[in-house]
Parts: structure tokens; sequence; C-alpha cells
């Protein structure tokens, strides 16, 4: 009977220590890239060049990641070709989207087995804009949030282009 219940005692304290040390794995920051790095990539006016999604793990109540895998978003970076100007010049808008959130396992999942009913714990910030020309006589590179673009050809329809991470120094 006394091995049981070290048994019982010696698996229930691996199981308490391996919830704590997956509870305090840090929490981690990520950047979805859209398109994909790449060659000979095209897009229309209007379209999108290149699109940087922001999150983070979700946090729980010790700071750690959520051991189910949420995620909280923080927001993205986008650059858009808007198509040429009256004088033949590249038109560009970027936009940069910032979102503050407080947002944890304990907002998201509830407490106690009671579901939160309304999310106040985060907060969308005004879009930054900003348009700008890009004159092909002067320069065919474009350097966007750590990402490197290449104007291949332009038409008043299309912009093809590459696009590769800019190396740090």
């Amino acid at each position: 009977m006394r091995i049981d219940t070290m048994q019982y005692l010696s698996s229930r304290s691996i199981v308490l220590l391996l919830l704590g040390a997956v509870a305090c794995v840090p929490v981690s920051l990520y950047e979805e890239i859209s398109p994909n790095p790449g060659t000979n990539l095209r897009t229309h006016p209007g379209g999108v060049v290149l699109r940087i999604d922001r999150s983070k793990d979700l946090p729980n109540a010790f700071g750690g990641r959520d051991i189910f895998g949420g995620r909280v978003g923080l927001g993205y970076s986008e650059l858009r070709f808007l198509g040429l100007s009256p004088e033949g010049q590249l038109r560009f808008r970027t936009t940069e989207v910032r979102v503050g959130s407080s947002e944890s396992t304990m907002t998201r999942y509830g407490v106690g087995g009671t579901l939160p009913t309304l999310d106040q714990t985060r907060n969308a910030y005004p879009p930054e804009t900003t348009e700008f020309t890009l004159d092909l006589n002067h320069s065919r590179d474009l350097d966007f949030q750590g990402f490197r673009v290449h104007i291949e050809a332009t038409a008043s329809h299309q912009l093809t282009y590459n696009l590769w991470k800019i190396s740090a120094q």
C-alpha cells in the first residue's frame, strides 16, 4: 500500500511540475508576411504589395504563453500600389495599424466557468497612412519595414516586383 501512495504522489508531482513549466514559457511575438518574399510578384492598382500582420501569444495568469496556442493581434503594416500618377510616377500608400491589448487567458476563456460577456481589453488606434510617389528614373528600390521591393516592370494595370528581407548588418 505504501508503494502505491508513493507512486501516486510521484506521478502527481510530475504533472504539477510539468504544468508549472508550461505555464512559464515566455510570450513570443510573430510576424506573418504576405505575399511570401520572392520574384516576379504581381499586383494591380489598389492591390497589396506587402502586408505584415503582427501578433503575440495570449498570456496566461502567470505571464507565460497560453498552453492552447491562443494569440492576440497587435496590428499590421501594409504597402499598397495605387497606380501611376499623371507624370508617370508610381503611387503608393503605407498604412500602419496598431492594436493594444490587455487580453489574457482569464479574459478570453473566463474564470471559474463564467465566460466574459464583452471584450473591453482591446484598443485599436487610428491608422497612420502616408501616400508617396516613386520616380523610376531615380530608383527602382523601395524599403519598407525591413523588406526591399525591387520594381521590375510597370503598366497602368499592373506592377511586377521582387520582394526580399533585408539582412541586418
